[in-house]
């Protein structure tokens, strides 16, 4: 999960929002979900807003990959 813009480019239209959608009802129901956010020269530019993203809904952990292209 990154930010909407580089999810809907890589995954398609929409999947962003139904990945943010799942995450809240995991986190609404108790579930201790953490991300793995791969870095690559795509979104780098958005790993500060989407770690902002996954505080604020509740992710308990962020894992980075580095994808050297």
């Amino acid at each position: 999960m990154g930010t909407r813009i580089s999810d809907d480019q890589l995954r398609g239209k929409g999947v962003f929002n139904k990945v943010v959608k799942n995450i809240e009802l995991l986190v609404a129901h108790g579930a201790k979900v953490s991300l793995t956010y791969t870095i690559n020269s795509n979104n780098y530019l958005y790993l500060q807003e989407a770690v902002k993203l996954a505080i604020s809904l509740g992710v308990k952990g962020i894992f980075f990959d580095l994808q050297i292209e």
